[in-house]
Order: structure tokens, then sequence, then C-alpha cells
């Protein structure tokens, strides 16, 4: 679409701005849209956050460095091969009901919200992860010191997580009980991620500020030069083949065949000295003659398969 003058109109490519019109203020017949609507009548522009996966996988990094973190100070029996047993998953916020109305501890810092699940399986979870799963009663703490402990690891996590995607901890910014999460999260584009690791009973919503806090993606300061080709002939020297030599073949019948028995003799069609077929891989590469060659039966190759040229 293009204004009067062909130039093309000035719109951001990540930005939707929806104008109103003004109420009971008619359009006259066959005037054509205004070029310059007053400010009043549009809508405020939203930036639209489509991360792709790269930027998904380059938060995810970044986000299992900090929660590997906190897991060798809190988790029970931690080992440094555990990260593959409890894998971090980071996806954007698509539009779901279920998840909106559950119990969520909420984290500001800065410009920026997180908001923490705190349904029972996950906190049965995170239970059995910080005290083990032997030690527990249906995911409760046996003891009022243990259950302390357990909250202070909740929190604990909430401040690396927090510090590590906001740029600023969770401990100047006590948490907040909500029930319901802002509509706006599940809006297209709004940047909104997920991040959930069932082994620690993890489920948590960060907004769109958590681009703002992720570090650039590190970048070679100079292309990296381009490997030298190895030739045909150089990279074939080593390459390693089978040959097959194949004495000759015969047809046989279906009641013959059925009828061999050990000790059969099969007469072949060709003759000994008229030379064997050498085959690599399943082609005729040349003749050869059999022999005989310390003890053991050999063949010595006399020539091609396409023009019977004797071989150098």
């Amino acid at each position: 679409m293009r204004n009067q003058e062909g130039n093309p109109p000035a719109a951001a490519a990540t930005c939707v701005a929806v104008a109103a019109a003004a109420p009971g203020a008619p359009a006259a017949p066959g005037a054509p849209a205004a070029a310059s609507a007053p400010a009043a009548a549009s809508a405020p522009v939203r930036p639209i956050h489509l991360p792709g996966t790269s930027a998904l996988e380059s938060l995810r990094r970044h986000a299992q460095a900090a929660l590997d973190t906190w897991a060798r100070e809190w988790v029970s029996g931690w080992a440094g091969d555990e990260p593959r047993n409890a894998p971090l998953h980071v996806e954007s916020v698509v539009d779901e009901v279920g998840p909106r109305f559950q119990e969520y501890d909420v984290v500001r810092a800065g410009k920026g919200c997180l908001w923490f699940r705190r349904s029972i399986g996950d906190r049965i979870a995170f239970n059995c992860a910080i005290t083990g799963a032997k030690k527990m009663r249906d995911g409760c703490s046996v003891d009022e010191w243990m259950s302390e402990v357990v909250d202070r690891a909740w929190c604990a996590r909430s401040d690396v997580l927090c510090a590590a995607l906001m740029g600023e901890p969770a401990a100047a910014h006590p948490l907040e009980g909500v029930g319901e999460l802002p509509q706006s999260l599940f809006a297209l584009g709004s940047g909104a991620v997920r991040l959930s690791c069932d082994a620690f009973g993890l489920n948590a919503i960060a907004d769109a500020a958590v681009w703002r806090a992720l570090p650039p993606a590190e970048r070679a300061s100079s292309p990296q030069p381009r490997p030298r080709l190895t030739s045909l002939e150089r990279a074939a020297h080593r390459a390693r083949t089978r040959l097959d030599v194949l004495l000759g073949s015969v047809d046989l019948e279906l009641p013959q065949l059925m009828d061999l028995r050990c000790g059969d003799v099969l007469r072949l069609p060709q003759r000994l000295d008229q030379g064997i077929a050498v085959l690599c891989e399943g082609k005729t590469l040349a003749h050869a003659l059999l022999g005989e060659m310390r003890g053991r039966k050999s063949v010595q190759l006399f020539a091609d398969s396409s023009s019977e040229r004797p071989l150098r």
C-alpha cells in the first residue's frame, strides 16, 4: 500500500497498531481514508516478540547454568552429570486457559516479572529433590526444621533464576501470591516464555523483559576459515574396500536345488584357464587366473573388465 507521493508507509515490522474510529463520526461517502488520523483515535502500538529456536536455546542454556549452580548447593545427592537427568525446557507461552487459574508466586524485578507455579505436584517434586524421597511423607516435610529448609531452597531457586533472567535478584523483591496470570502473557507475540523442569518441580513464566536481560549471543570477530578441500585421489587413497573373487555361477531348477546333498558336485560352465571374475562392490573390476602361492589359494590379475587390457 502506498501514499500519494508513491513512498511506502513507515511501519515497524515487529509492531502492530490498531486504529479505532471515533464514535459517532461516520466517514463521508466516497471520501478517501485520512492519511493522518488524530492521535486519540489510534490504539497504542504493541511490540510483537516472536523468539526463534536459536533465541530460546540461548535462553535455556543461560537459565540451565543458573539452575545447576543452585542445585549443587541445595539438591540432595547432586552429581556433576545430574543436568542430563534434570533438563530444563524453555518454550514460548501459548494461549492456554488451564495454567492461568492456579496458585503462583510472582517476583517483580525491574520492569519484568516471573511467575512460579506453586501447585501440590510442584511442591511434592521440589521437596523430594531437596530432602530425598525416602525422607518425605506424601511430599510433605516431616518436621518444621525440614520445612524451613525447603522454603529457603524454594526462595533461593527463585532468587537465582530471577537474577539470571531479569538481571536482578529476587531477594530485593519478596514473593507475592497470585491466583491468576495476566491475560497479556497469552497474547500473540507477547514474548513470554515458560520454563519447566519436572525433576525440581519448576514451572515458571517470564514476561518479555527476559529478553532485555539476556546477554547478546557470542559471535566470532572474524569468519572462521573454511577447511581446505582434500582432493578425491588423496581422500580415496586411505579408503578401504572389499574384493570378491567369483569362481563361477550355475543356474539350477528348483527341484534340483531341493535335491542337493552334502558331497554333490556342481559343474560350472566356465573353465579355470579362461579366467575368473574379480568383483568390487558387486561390479566386475578385472579378470584373474586361479593359482597357489605359499600354500594358499591365490589369483593373478591379467586384464580389466572393459578392454581386456593387462593391468599394470
